[in-house]
């Protein structure tokens, strides 16, 4: 893959304004596809071939960053709170569909936990500050790798100085000790990510 495989309109270089459906779009690697070849060449060519649909665990997630990211405002605007089954065979939650077009429904537990996180966060003077600051959050970059077209998103870029780059992960209920961070961050590769992160804003 090269970079002409890049669409023109999203070539090379920073897009602070790009839509999550243009992204994912994009035919080029990226970390979340990469971090798959550590388990076989063969799993990494079927997720190209066969990504993994939309679920729960991902809506979650992005609900999870938009409200740190973009405050209570913002959230409300994009999610609702469904305290019914969600079963599009009943009339009932037909219904409920119809009175929150566009946005993402989510259970009670999830969508009140993105919010109680998002409390939570923003109530640390310097994660407030980093939130709260000029800045930019979701923002791509299209770049090339020995001429293999590659792509990133970023929770948040802050242009301070060299810039900042402020990247959301959670891990289930309970504290973390800094041995429990290590093994988060070994388990679920994190280092690379950082290192792809980096990589691809000073190209």
């Amino acid at each position: 893959m090269t970079a002409s495989a890049i669409k023109p309109y999203l070539a090379v270089g920073y897009h602070p304004t790009m839509p999550w459906s243009d992204y994912v779009s994009m035919k080029a690697l990226n970390n979340s596809t990469l971090k798959h070849i550590e388990a076989s060449p063969f799993e990494y060519k079927h997720r190209l071939q066969f990504p993994p649909p939309d679920n729960d665990v991902f809506r979650a997630g992005r609900a999870y960053h938009t409200a740190i990211l973009e405050g209570e405002g913002h959230f409300h605007a994009l999610y609702a709170r469904c305290e019914m089954r969600r079963d599009k065979r009943t009339e009932k939650y037909q219904e409920f569909m119809r009175q929150n077009p566009g946005k993402t429904i989510l259970p009670v537990d999830q969508f009140d936990g993105a919010l109680q996180a998002a409390k939570v966060i923003r109530q640390r003077p310097m994660v407030r500050q980093l939130l709260e600051c000029t800045g930019f959050n979701e923002v791509s970059y299209s770049f090339e790798i020995e001429g293999r077209a590659c792509k990133m998103r970023i929770d948040r870029e802050i242009p301070d100085n060299d810039g900042i780059i402020v990247e959301v992960k959670t891990k289930g209920r309970g504290g973390l000790t800094a041995a429990d961070c290590a093994r988060h961050i070994a388990e679920y590769s994190y280092h690379r990510a950082a290192a792809w992160h980096l990589d691809g804003v000073y190209r």
